[in-house]
């Protein structure tokens, strides 16, 4: 059996976006009043739960939203220097060749994505977007019912653990990367049902056995 409809996350999975998060985040914490992390630091703070980052940075989670409403308008601003990386939109225009349905599902707005990956409006049927942090096992689940598939016959592909956790509470598959926001240890750790070193093998997912 093979997945029939495979959605995907957008920061840290077709967008290489973390150097221009990692750009704002003086500005950010400058502005919100929390702790900038030494680089040293990131190795250990990509491996860290999300409750840990937030407590790691001083973040409580209520401000949640207006550092990330922040960070969005900078990225409206400046979004020019975000770029999917290097093989992902070709890996998607071969995904789609196959006959393979594609989604989206991402806490960035419609017009962001659009920004990043102008043909994203013809490659994903449909999609989930200004996902807040804690809602997107709603949203998958919201947005396999619209397209009339089966939860276990969808696959989410992520680069974080909370990826890989809302997925299985919606009853998706959960597919990890080691190229985007997270630890690669960590993901693997978490037993996703794929894991992907870089991106051109995306391309299993044209015939890999759910």
């Amino acid at each position: 059996m093979s997945y029939r409809y495979v959605i995907f996350d957008f920061d840290g999975t077709l967008a290489d976006s973390l150097p221009f998060l990692l750009s704002c985040l003086g500005e950010l914490a400058r502005s919100h009043g929390f702790r900038q992390p030494a680089a040293d630091e990131w190795p250990r703070l990509r491996a860290a739960s999300l409750t840990d980052l937030l407590d790691s940075l001083g973040i409580p989670l209520w401000q949640v939203p207006r550092i990330v409403r922040h960070y969005r308008r900078l990225l409206a601003q400046r979004g020019g220097q975000v770029a999917p990386f290097t093989e992902i939109p070709a890996t998607l225009d071969r995904l789609q060749a196959s006959g393979l349905q594609l989604g989206l599902a991402t806490s960035n707005s419609a017009a962001a994505v659009q920004q990043v990956l102008p043909q994203a409006g013809r490659l994903f049927a449909a999609g989930e977007f200004d996902i807040p942090l804690l809602g997107k096992a709603r949203r998958l689940s919201r947005l396999v019912r619209r397209q009339g598939v089966a939860a276990a016959d969808a696959l989410y592909v992520g680069d974080e653990v909370r990826d890989l956790q809302a997925a299985r509470r919606a009853g998706l598959g959960c597919a990890a990367v080691a190229w985007g926001y997270g630890c690669p240890a960590t993901l693997r750790a978490q037993r996703p049902d794929l894991f992907f070193e870089q991106p051109a093998e995306l391309l299993r997912l044209t015939s890999s056995p759910c």
